[in-house]
Protein backbone atom coordinates (compact mmCIF):
# COMPACT_ATOMS: atom_id res chain seq x y z
CA UNK A 1 0.00 0.00 0.00
CA UNK A 2 1.44 3.53 -0.93
CA UNK A 3 1.88 6.09 1.33
CA UNK A 4 -0.74 7.75 -0.20
CA UNK A 5 -3.35 5.29 0.88
CA UNK A 6 -1.79 4.86 4.55
CA UNK A 7 -2.34 8.91 5.07
CA UNK A 8 -5.48 9.52 6.86
CA UNK A 9 -6.46 13.50 5.50
CA UNK A 10 -8.30 15.64 7.71
CA UNK A 11 -10.71 16.57 5.25
CA UNK A 12 -11.22 15.31 1.02
CA UNK A 13 -13.20 17.57 -0.65
CA UNK A 14 -14.68 15.67 -3.71
CA UNK A 15 -14.95 18.61 -6.15
CA UNK A 16 -12.73 21.24 -8.35
CA UNK A 17 -15.57 23.93 -8.81
CA UNK A 18 -16.23 27.51 -6.65
CA UNK A 19 -17.54 25.60 -3.62
CA UNK A 20 -14.70 22.96 -3.28
CA UNK A 21 -12.01 25.80 -3.99
CA UNK A 22 -13.31 27.65 -1.71
CA UNK A 23 -14.09 24.84 0.58
CA UNK A 24 -10.21 23.65 0.43
CA UNK A 25 -9.04 27.16 1.34
CA UNK A 26 -11.01 27.90 3.83
CA UNK A 27 -9.97 24.82 5.83
CA UNK A 28 -6.35 24.88 4.83
CA UNK A 29 -6.72 28.41 6.19
CA UNK A 30 -7.75 27.03 9.31
CA UNK A 31 -4.59 24.67 9.73
CA UNK A 32 -6.06 21.43 7.96
CA UNK A 33 -4.76 18.55 6.30
CA UNK A 34 -7.15 18.98 2.99
CA UNK A 35 -7.15 17.80 0.00
CA UNK A 36 -9.31 18.44 -3.71
CA UNK A 37 -10.62 15.35 -5.63
CA UNK A 38 -12.07 15.84 -8.97
CA UNK A 39 -13.13 13.68 -11.83
CA UNK A 40 -12.48 16.40 -14.22
CA UNK A 41 -10.06 18.83 -13.86
CA UNK A 42 -10.61 22.56 -11.93
CA UNK A 43 -12.64 25.39 -12.62
CA UNK A 44 -16.32 23.55 -12.53
CA UNK A 45 -18.96 25.06 -14.32
CA UNK A 46 -17.69 28.79 -14.95
CA UNK A 47 -15.55 27.30 -17.45
CA UNK A 48 -18.84 26.92 -19.21
CA UNK A 49 -19.86 30.02 -19.18
CA UNK A 50 -18.55 32.86 -22.27
CA UNK A 51 -19.13 36.08 -19.73
CA UNK A 52 -20.05 36.77 -15.81
CA UNK A 53 -21.85 39.90 -15.29
CA UNK A 54 -23.16 39.07 -11.51
CA UNK A 55 -19.81 38.26 -9.32
CA UNK A 56 -19.67 40.91 -6.96
CA UNK A 57 -16.09 42.83 -7.78
CA UNK A 58 -16.08 41.99 -11.80
CA UNK A 59 -18.70 44.25 -13.77
CA UNK A 60 -17.83 41.50 -16.52
CA UNK A 61 -15.40 38.44 -16.63
CA UNK A 62 -14.94 35.66 -18.54
CA UNK A 63 -15.81 32.34 -16.92
CA UNK A 64 -12.48 30.39 -17.60
CA UNK A 65 -11.08 33.27 -16.29
CA UNK A 66 -12.71 33.92 -12.94
CA UNK A 67 -11.99 30.00 -12.56
CA UNK A 68 -8.51 30.38 -13.25
CA UNK A 69 -8.40 33.34 -10.57
CA UNK A 70 -9.84 30.74 -8.14
CA UNK A 71 -7.10 28.31 -8.96
CA UNK A 72 -4.07 30.32 -8.72
CA UNK A 73 -5.58 31.85 -4.88
CA UNK A 74 -5.52 27.87 -4.02
CA UNK A 75 -2.27 27.36 -5.51
CA UNK A 76 -0.74 30.35 -2.43
CA UNK A 77 -1.51 27.00 0.11
CA UNK A 78 -0.44 24.82 -1.96
CA UNK A 79 -3.85 22.23 -1.56
CA UNK A 80 -2.56 19.00 -2.87
CA UNK A 81 -5.07 18.53 -5.93
CA UNK A 82 -5.85 15.27 -8.00
CA UNK A 83 -7.76 15.79 -10.71
CA UNK A 84 -9.16 13.07 -13.48
CA UNK A 85 -9.83 10.76 -10.78
CA UNK A 86 -12.68 8.22 -11.84
CA UNK A 87 -14.32 7.54 -8.39
CA UNK A 88 -14.89 3.45 -8.19
CA UNK A 89 -16.25 3.14 -4.33
CA UNK A 90 -16.65 5.56 -1.27
CA UNK A 91 -17.45 4.39 2.31
CA UNK A 92 -19.01 7.88 3.58
CA UNK A 93 -20.56 6.64 6.52
CA UNK A 94 -17.55 4.90 8.31
CA UNK A 95 -15.83 7.11 11.22
CA UNK A 96 -12.84 7.35 8.54
CA UNK A 97 -14.11 7.70 5.12
CA UNK A 98 -12.62 6.60 2.04
CA UNK A 99 -12.73 7.46 -1.88
CA UNK A 100 -11.48 4.79 -4.06
CA UNK A 101 -10.92 5.46 -7.27
CA UNK A 102 -9.22 4.05 -10.81
CA UNK A 103 -5.50 5.40 -9.63
CA UNK A 104 -5.78 4.99 -5.56
CA UNK A 105 -7.26 5.20 -2.33
CA UNK A 106 -7.82 8.18 0.05
CA UNK A 107 -9.05 8.65 3.57
CA UNK A 108 -9.95 11.39 5.85
CA UNK A 109 -12.04 12.06 8.73
CA UNK A 110 -14.48 14.31 6.97
CA UNK A 111 -15.47 14.64 3.61
CA UNK A 112 -16.81 17.76 2.01
CA UNK A 113 -19.19 16.80 -1.92
CA UNK A 114 -18.43 19.43 -3.90
CA UNK A 115 -19.10 17.96 -7.01
CA UNK A 116 -22.21 20.38 -8.64
CA UNK A 117 -24.51 19.56 -11.21
CA UNK A 118 -24.80 19.06 -14.85
CA UNK A 119 -27.19 19.73 -17.69
CA UNK A 120 -30.16 18.17 -17.46
CA UNK A 121 -31.64 16.00 -20.51
CA UNK A 122 -35.00 16.55 -22.01
CA UNK A 123 -35.47 12.83 -22.26
CA UNK A 124 -36.85 13.14 -25.86
CA UNK A 125 -36.51 10.29 -28.79
CA UNK A 126 -33.41 11.89 -30.45
CA UNK A 127 -31.37 13.57 -27.95
CA UNK A 128 -29.01 10.74 -26.69
CA UNK A 129 -28.68 9.79 -30.03
CA UNK A 130 -27.18 13.07 -31.53
CA UNK A 131 -25.09 14.22 -28.82
CA UNK A 132 -22.09 15.67 -30.45
CA UNK A 133 -23.95 15.32 -33.83
CA UNK A 134 -26.22 18.56 -32.99
CA UNK A 135 -27.13 18.34 -29.49
CA UNK A 136 -25.10 20.25 -27.03
CA UNK A 137 -25.17 21.10 -23.54
CA UNK A 138 -22.49 24.21 -23.66
CA UNK A 139 -22.65 27.04 -26.51
CA UNK A 140 -19.53 28.21 -25.62
CA UNK A 141 -17.57 25.01 -26.06
CA UNK A 142 -19.77 24.37 -29.64
CA UNK A 143 -21.07 27.58 -30.26
CA UNK A 144 -18.47 27.80 -33.41
CA UNK A 145 -19.45 24.95 -34.92
CA UNK A 146 -22.77 26.31 -35.74
CA UNK A 147 -21.83 29.28 -37.90
CA UNK A 148 -24.15 30.71 -40.34
CA UNK A 149 -26.79 27.65 -39.25
CA UNK A 150 -30.07 27.53 -37.03
CA UNK A 151 -30.32 26.20 -34.16
CA UNK A 152 -32.92 26.31 -30.90
CA UNK A 153 -32.03 26.83 -27.45
CA UNK A 154 -34.47 25.13 -24.67
CA UNK A 155 -35.82 26.69 -21.62
CA UNK A 156 -36.47 30.28 -20.04
CA UNK A 157 -34.12 30.53 -17.37
CA UNK A 158 -30.92 32.66 -17.61
CA UNK A 159 -28.26 30.43 -18.85
CA UNK A 160 -30.85 29.44 -22.00
CA UNK A 161 -31.33 33.26 -22.50
CA UNK A 162 -28.06 34.06 -22.26
CA UNK A 163 -26.55 31.09 -23.84
CA UNK A 164 -29.28 31.69 -26.52
CA UNK A 165 -27.57 35.53 -26.92
CA UNK A 166 -24.04 33.70 -27.56
CA UNK A 167 -25.29 31.67 -30.14
CA UNK A 168 -25.99 34.90 -32.58
CA UNK A 169 -22.30 35.34 -32.50
CA UNK A 170 -22.15 32.46 -35.00
CA UNK A 171 -25.98 31.31 -35.89
CA UNK A 172 -28.05 33.26 -38.38
CA UNK A 173 -31.16 32.06 -36.55
CA UNK A 174 -31.69 30.72 -32.67
CA UNK A 175 -34.80 29.56 -31.89
CA UNK A 176 -35.97 29.38 -27.80
CA UNK A 177 -38.44 27.18 -27.21
CA UNK A 178 -40.08 27.67 -24.16
CA UNK A 179 -42.50 25.87 -22.10
CA UNK A 180 -44.57 28.70 -21.02
CA UNK A 181 -45.66 32.08 -21.70
CA UNK A 182 -42.81 34.06 -20.24
CA UNK A 183 -39.44 33.80 -19.66
CA UNK A 184 -38.12 33.32 -16.31
CA UNK A 185 -34.55 34.93 -17.14
CA UNK A 186 -33.66 38.18 -15.39
CA UNK A 187 -35.31 41.18 -17.00
CA UNK A 188 -32.01 42.83 -17.88
CA UNK A 189 -31.09 39.35 -19.64
CA UNK A 190 -34.80 39.27 -21.44
CA UNK A 191 -34.63 42.74 -21.95
CA UNK A 192 -30.82 42.07 -24.25
CA UNK A 193 -32.80 39.31 -25.83
CA UNK A 194 -35.76 40.44 -27.02
CA UNK A 195 -33.50 43.61 -29.07
CA UNK A 196 -31.76 41.06 -30.68
CA UNK A 197 -32.48 40.65 -34.47
CA UNK A 198 -31.21 37.01 -35.04
CA UNK A 199 -33.56 35.02 -32.06
CA UNK A 200 -36.95 34.04 -32.14
CA UNK A 201 -39.40 33.08 -29.69
CA UNK A 202 -41.56 30.41 -29.45
CA UNK A 203 -43.46 30.00 -26.03
CA UNK A 204 -45.99 27.63 -24.64
CA UNK A 205 -44.03 24.85 -26.34
CA UNK A 206 -42.15 21.64 -25.84
CA UNK A 207 -39.61 19.68 -27.65
CA UNK A 208 -41.35 16.21 -28.33
CA UNK A 209 -38.49 14.29 -30.99
CA UNK A 210 -34.75 14.89 -32.22
CA UNK A 211 -35.04 14.23 -36.09
CA UNK A 212 -31.31 13.29 -38.04
CA UNK A 213 -31.04 15.11 -41.92
CA UNK A 214 -29.32 12.68 -44.69
CA UNK A 215 -26.33 13.00 -43.12
CA UNK A 216 -27.07 11.32 -39.63
CA UNK A 217 -26.74 15.32 -37.75
CA UNK A 218 -29.39 16.91 -36.28
CA UNK A 219 -32.06 17.55 -39.18
CA UNK A 220 -35.31 19.01 -37.33
CA UNK A 221 -36.89 19.01 -33.83
CA UNK A 222 -40.80 18.26 -33.91
CA UNK A 223 -42.24 20.32 -31.43
CA UNK A 224 -46.04 21.07 -29.37
CA UNK A 225 -47.88 24.24 -28.53
CA UNK A 226 -48.70 23.05 -24.65
CA UNK A 227 -52.00 25.04 -25.34
CA UNK A 228 -53.07 24.46 -29.15
CA UNK A 229 -51.93 20.88 -29.26
CA UNK A 230 -50.46 21.61 -32.43
CA UNK A 231 -47.17 19.89 -33.95
CA UNK A 232 -44.76 21.04 -36.17
CA UNK A 233 -41.29 20.79 -38.08
CA UNK A 234 -38.95 22.93 -37.05
CA UNK A 235 -35.95 22.99 -39.34
CA UNK A 236 -32.62 23.55 -37.17
CA UNK A 237 -29.02 22.32 -37.28
CA UNK A 238 -28.73 21.92 -33.54
CA UNK A 239 -30.05 21.86 -30.83
CA UNK A 240 -29.15 23.64 -27.11
CA UNK A 241 -31.02 22.11 -24.16
CA UNK A 242 -30.84 24.41 -21.13
CA UNK A 243 -34.09 23.43 -18.47
CA UNK A 244 -31.93 22.87 -15.24
CA UNK A 245 -29.70 20.77 -13.52
CA UNK A 246 -29.09 17.30 -12.19
CA UNK A 247 -26.78 16.63 -8.83
CA UNK A 248 -23.75 14.69 -9.72
CA UNK A 249 -23.95 12.42 -6.69
CA UNK A 250 -23.07 9.18 -8.94
CA UNK A 251 -20.98 6.99 -6.37
CA UNK A 252 -21.96 7.97 -3.18
CA UNK A 253 -25.94 8.66 -3.79
CA UNK A 254 -28.16 7.17 -0.60
CA UNK A 255 -25.09 7.32 2.12
CA UNK A 256 -27.26 10.63 2.82
CA UNK A 257 -30.41 12.56 3.34
CA UNK A 258 -31.46 13.58 -0.75
CA UNK A 259 -34.67 15.09 -2.06
CA UNK A 260 -36.91 13.45 -4.87
CA UNK A 261 -34.25 14.68 -7.50
CA UNK A 262 -31.32 13.34 -5.87
CA UNK A 263 -29.89 16.88 -4.43
CA UNK A 264 -28.13 16.50 -0.71
CA UNK A 265 -30.15 17.82 2.13
CA UNK A 266 -27.97 20.03 4.67
CA UNK A 267 -28.69 22.15 7.16
CA UNK A 268 -26.80 26.04 7.95
CA UNK A 269 -23.98 24.74 8.91
CA UNK A 270 -23.82 22.68 5.20
CA UNK A 271 -23.88 19.37 7.36
CA UNK A 272 -25.61 16.30 5.65
CA UNK A 273 -27.37 13.68 8.08
CA UNK A 274 -24.61 11.78 7.43
CA UNK A 275 -22.39 12.14 10.58
CA UNK A 276 -18.81 13.85 9.11
CA UNK A 277 -20.15 15.08 6.01
CA UNK A 278 -21.24 18.24 4.67
CA UNK A 279 -21.96 19.16 1.10
CA UNK A 280 -22.02 22.77 -0.68
CA UNK A 281 -22.57 24.64 -4.29
CA UNK A 282 -24.86 23.01 -6.91
CA UNK A 283 -25.47 19.46 -5.51
CA UNK A 284 -27.46 20.50 -2.57
CA UNK A 285 -30.47 21.36 -1.86
CA UNK A 286 -30.88 25.45 -2.54
CA UNK A 287 -33.01 28.11 -3.84
CA UNK A 288 -30.30 29.66 -6.22
CA UNK A 289 -27.42 28.35 -8.38
CA UNK A 290 -24.90 30.80 -8.50
CA UNK A 291 -20.77 31.07 -8.81
CA UNK A 292 -21.11 33.58 -5.94
CA UNK A 293 -23.33 31.25 -4.07
CA UNK A 294 -21.40 28.48 -4.44
CA UNK A 295 -18.25 29.82 -3.07
CA UNK A 296 -20.56 30.89 0.03
CA UNK A 297 -21.29 27.52 0.50
CA UNK A 298 -18.31 26.55 0.14
CA UNK A 299 -16.65 29.19 2.94
CA UNK A 300 -19.49 27.63 5.19
CA UNK A 301 -18.87 23.67 4.78
CA UNK A 302 -14.81 24.55 5.09
CA UNK A 303 -15.34 26.12 8.02
CA UNK A 304 -17.94 23.69 9.64
CA UNK A 305 -16.02 20.82 8.80
CA UNK A 306 -12.42 22.41 10.04
CA UNK A 307 -14.70 22.87 13.83
CA UNK A 308 -15.51 18.98 13.53
CA UNK A 309 -12.12 17.60 12.57
CA UNK A 310 -10.58 19.87 16.09
CA UNK A 311 -13.73 17.95 17.83
CA UNK A 312 -12.91 15.07 16.57
CA UNK A 313 -9.23 14.89 17.93
CA UNK A 314 -9.62 16.60 20.83
CA UNK A 315 -12.06 13.60 22.07
CA UNK A 316 -9.23 11.51 20.67
CA UNK A 317 -6.56 13.16 22.86
CA UNK A 318 -8.78 12.77 26.04
CA UNK A 319 -9.71 9.18 25.83
CA UNK A 320 -5.25 8.78 25.16
CA UNK A 321 -4.97 11.06 28.04
CA UNK A 322 -7.52 9.08 30.11
CA UNK A 323 -5.70 5.53 29.36
CA UNK A 324 -2.64 6.97 30.85
CA UNK A 325 -3.84 8.26 33.77
CA UNK A 326 -3.54 11.82 32.77
CA UNK A 327 -7.01 12.68 33.62
CA UNK A 328 -8.42 14.77 36.26
CA UNK A 329 -12.12 14.42 38.06
CA UNK A 330 -13.79 16.38 35.91
CA UNK A 331 -12.07 15.97 32.41
CA UNK A 332 -13.20 12.28 33.40
CA UNK A 333 -17.01 13.45 34.29
CA UNK A 334 -16.97 15.57 30.77
CA UNK A 335 -15.42 12.55 28.89
CA UNK A 336 -18.08 9.76 30.32
CA UNK A 337 -21.34 12.28 29.47
CA UNK A 338 -20.34 11.20 25.66
CA UNK A 339 -22.02 8.32 26.55
CA UNK A 340 -19.78 6.49 24.37
CA UNK A 341 -20.42 2.60 24.08
CA UNK A 342 -17.07 0.38 24.08
CA UNK A 343 -16.91 -0.15 20.75
CA UNK A 344 -17.15 3.78 19.70
CA UNK A 345 -14.04 4.50 22.12
CA UNK A 346 -11.97 1.23 20.47
CA UNK A 347 -12.40 3.02 16.91
CA UNK A 348 -11.75 6.27 18.37
CA UNK A 349 -8.78 5.24 19.65
CA UNK A 350 -7.63 2.75 17.01
CA UNK A 351 -7.61 5.99 14.75
CA UNK A 352 -4.30 7.26 16.17
CA UNK A 353 -3.69 4.50 18.45
CA UNK A 354 -2.44 1.15 16.93
CA UNK A 355 -0.61 -0.45 20.05
CA UNK A 356 -2.11 -3.81 20.97
CA UNK A 357 -1.29 -3.81 24.04
CA UNK A 358 -3.24 -0.30 25.11
CA UNK A 359 -6.06 -1.30 22.53
CA UNK A 360 -6.65 -4.92 24.98
CA UNK A 361 -5.69 -2.47 28.05
CA UNK A 362 -9.44 -0.47 27.02
CA UNK A 363 -11.73 -3.41 28.45
CA UNK A 364 -10.19 -3.46 31.48
CA UNK A 365 -9.61 0.27 32.61
CA UNK A 366 -12.48 2.38 31.46
CA UNK A 367 -15.32 2.10 33.19
CA UNK A 368 -17.49 3.35 30.50
CA UNK A 369 -17.27 -0.65 29.59
CA UNK A 370 -18.49 -1.57 32.87
CA UNK A 371 -21.43 0.20 32.98
CA UNK A 372 -22.42 -0.43 29.29
CA UNK A 373 -22.17 -4.12 29.88
CA UNK A 374 -23.86 -4.06 33.14
CA UNK A 375 -27.21 -1.54 31.46
CA UNK A 376 -27.81 -4.54 29.65
CA UNK A 377 -28.13 -6.88 32.54
CA UNK A 378 -30.09 -4.96 34.69
CA UNK A 379 -30.89 -7.99 36.84
CA UNK A 380 -27.23 -7.82 38.16
CA UNK A 381 -28.22 -4.98 40.80
CA UNK A 382 -24.95 -6.14 42.49
CA UNK A 383 -22.57 -5.61 39.76
CA UNK A 384 -24.47 -1.69 39.25
CA UNK A 385 -23.80 -1.50 42.51
CA UNK A 386 -20.13 -2.08 42.82
CA UNK A 387 -19.31 0.23 39.84
CA UNK A 388 -21.42 2.51 42.03
CA UNK A 389 -19.27 2.34 44.80
CA UNK A 390 -16.02 2.76 42.60
CA UNK A 391 -17.19 5.91 41.25
CA UNK A 392 -18.05 7.08 45.01
CA UNK A 393 -14.04 6.10 45.69
CA UNK A 394 -13.32 8.21 42.38
CA UNK A 395 -15.31 11.29 43.21
CA UNK A 396 -18.20 11.23 41.27
CA UNK A 397 -21.48 12.92 43.00
CA UNK A 398 -24.20 11.24 44.16
CA UNK A 399 -26.91 12.75 41.50
CA UNK A 400 -24.16 12.14 38.63
CA UNK A 401 -23.87 8.23 39.90
CA UNK A 402 -27.44 7.73 39.38
CA UNK A 403 -27.79 9.22 36.35
CA UNK A 404 -25.23 7.23 35.06
CA UNK A 405 -26.28 4.02 36.75
CA UNK A 406 -29.73 3.93 36.82
CA UNK A 407 -30.13 3.77 40.37
CA UNK A 408 -32.15 5.85 42.63
CA UNK A 409 -30.23 8.42 44.74
CA UNK A 410 -31.64 7.23 47.97
CA UNK A 411 -29.65 4.09 47.02
CA UNK A 412 -26.74 5.86 45.79
CA UNK A 413 -26.83 7.67 49.67
CA UNK A 414 -26.82 4.19 51.18
CA UNK A 415 -23.87 2.85 49.28
CA UNK A 416 -22.02 5.85 50.22
CA UNK A 417 -22.62 5.05 54.58
CA UNK A 418 -21.68 1.03 54.08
Amino acid sequence: MSDKENKIYDIIVLGGGPAGMNAALYAKRGNADVVIIDTSTLGGQPVNYLEIENYLGFASIEGWELAEKFEHHIDKFNIPKFMMEEIKETDLVSDIKTIKTLKGEYKARTVIIATGASAAKLGIKGELEHIGKGVSYCAVCDGAFYRDKTVAVVGGGNAAVEEACYLTKFAKKVYIIHRRDELRADKIVQERAFKNEKIEFVFDTVPLEINPNENGCVGSVKIQNVKTKEIKDLSVDGVFPYIGFVPNVQGFSGQMMQDEKGFIKVDETMRTSTMGVFAAGDVRVTPLRQVITAVADGAIAGVSAVKYVEEIKTEEEQWLAYLSGNLNKEEMEELFKMNRSIEEINKIVDIVMTDDDVLDAINDRILAQQLENLKMQRAHENGVKKVAKEMLKKGFGIKEIAELTGLEESEVTSLKEE
